[in-house]
């Protein structure tokens, strides 16, 4: 239990997260991503009507977040993938004009998922960008650093990283980066 609490504070230190900031570990990224979002549903839905949520993410976004919303109840079209531009980031002004079409369409924009390093290409979304997205819209934002999040401990990823500092929950995966 000790080596655990020790681990959990050096990795939260490492991510330059607060005091306050906590985290447990999972047997892997797919289950951390479901205890993620299951945690975004309870701190941001409104009412139990699971169909009028809305989770947002890349087009290249792990598969395991539309299978953690199938085990959480939401229906298939709970997740919007947005599209991702030529650098195969999430496109920001199309995730902008999905939330705002779905908040018009009566429906609870509810969490964005950030890529920290898809595993298709590496890429690493607008971490910042999303941030900003979700607290304007106080929304949940949650980070897939599975695959690139560990990439923080060197000055290249810190920058390519900004942002994650931000997230309400990340999932990482040590065996991939470390």
């Amino acid at each position: 239990v000790s080596l655990e609490a020790e681990s959990l504070k050096w990795l939260l230190n490492m991510g330059g997260f607060g005091d306050a900031a906590a985290g447990f570990y999972t047997t892997g990224g797919s289950l951390a991503t479901l205890s993620a979002l299951s945690i975004a549903r309870k701190e941001k839905m409104q009412g139990h009507d699971l169909s009028r949520a809305r989770f947002y993410a890349s087009a290249h976004a792990h598969h395991c977040v539309g299978k953690a919303l199938s085990i959480l109840g939401f229906p298939q079209e709970a997740l919007r993938l947005i599209p991702i531009g030529a650098d195969f980031r999430m496109q920001i002004a199309e995730l902008e004009k999905a939330i705002q079409a779905d908040r018009q369409n009566g429906l609870q924009p509810l969490c964005v998922v950030g890529t920290a390093g898809s595993t298709n290409t590496g890429a690493i979304d607008d971490l910042s960008a999303l941030s900003d997205i979700t607290a304007k819209n106080k929304m949940w934002f949650h980070v897939d650093g599975a695959y690139g999040g560990f990439f923080m401990l060197t000055a290249e990823g810190r920058k390519a990283l900004r942002g994650i500092e931000t997230a309400d929950s990340i999932a990482l995966d040590p065996h991939k980066s470390l």
